[in-house]
């Protein structure tokens, strides 16, 4: 399979740079990352209209900066620049983080990008579920300057955001809560390089012995974009997160979803999984908050 309509490749060298030539091509143009994505929309015939593609890989955009409120995490951020940052790896409410870019082969860890895996707006993928746990900003930039928004709102449906003709995604940004926090994150695949059957990223946090603010996601095979389970969170609303609670937040969080049924698992498979998943994550990251 090949972009048999592609005419021009470019590599800008700064983002005012990328961000006049994406709105100069407007929909012809196709951003890349690390471009591990491009394969598998080509050989399912859904790219057939690029003709030019921009490459963001001399931006600079793979910064990682570390303060008590805010972790910064340019767009250009490998996977596996990630998991080699001891900071990344050490701070207990990035767990949802470090477990997400656990799955992927060496080959697509060393090339993928945090932005990529966000701006696709797939919900198999594995950063948005990871990152929308997290309660992450995104960061874009366009013809008008920076905003900054919740990454909730990023995902409008499959393979379409709310990024603006000529806008690209700069940074995300992972607000550091002062309260004990924790987050977790685990799928169903068939194989390592595959996209998710269901995938679950959860994050609690402790104020005075009970737990407040809970997040739980969903993505997979379960709609266009990932599926918050506001029901499964309130369950766990000051809770001391015992087993009975976290038990009963899994059975809420497979209650609210309306999963599909494809070639690859069936909607009451899926059902069955979140549940199964939530209750580890929700487990786990219990079991490090006590």
């Amino acid at each position: 399979m090949a972009l048999t309509t592609l005419q021009g490749f470019s590599q800008p060298n700064s983002v005012e740079e990328a961000v006049a030539i994406l709105q100069a091509c407007q929909d012809s143009a196709m951003v890349i990352g690390g471009g591990t994505f491009i394969h598998g929309l080509v050989a399912r015939g859904l790219v057939t209209d690029v003709e030019q593609l921009i490459d963001l890989s001399r931006l600079n955009l793979n910064h990682m900066t570390f303060d008590e409120n805010v972790i910064r995490l340019g767009a250009s951020t490998s996977f596996a620049s990630l998991e080699a940052s001891a900071e990344i790896q050490s701070i207990s409410l990035l767990g949802a983080l470090r477990e997400a870019i656990a799955y992927p082969p060496r080959q697509v860890k060393n090339a993928a990008t945090i932005g990529g895996g966000v701006a696709a707006s797939c919900p198999y993928l594995d950063m948005p579920i990871a990152f929308l746990a997290l309660d992450a900003m995104v960061c874009a930039t366009g013809p008008d300057g920076t905003r900054e928004f919740p990454i909730d709102e990023l995902f409008v449906s499959l393979f379409e955001t709310n990024l603006v003709p000529g806008e690209i995604i700069t940074e995300i940004k992972v607000p550091q809560p002062s309260e004990q926090s924790a987050s977790s994150f685990e799928k169903m695949e068939t194989t390592a390089n595959d996209l998710s059957i269901v995938s679950v990223g959860v994050r609690l946090s402790l104020s005075g012995g009970s737990q407040s603010g809970a997040r739980i996601f969903v993505g997979g095979g379960i709609g266009e974009v990932p599926f918050r389970c506001c029901e499964a969170e309130a369950v766990l609303e000051n809770s001391e997160l015992n087993a009975e609670d976290i038990k009963r937040a899994a059975t809420a969080a497979k209650g609210e979803i309306e999963p599909f049924s494809d070639h690859r698992a069936s909607a009451q498979y899926r059902k069955h999984i979140t549940g199964v998943l939530v209750r580890r994550c929700l487990a786990r990251v219990a079991n490090q908050l006590s």
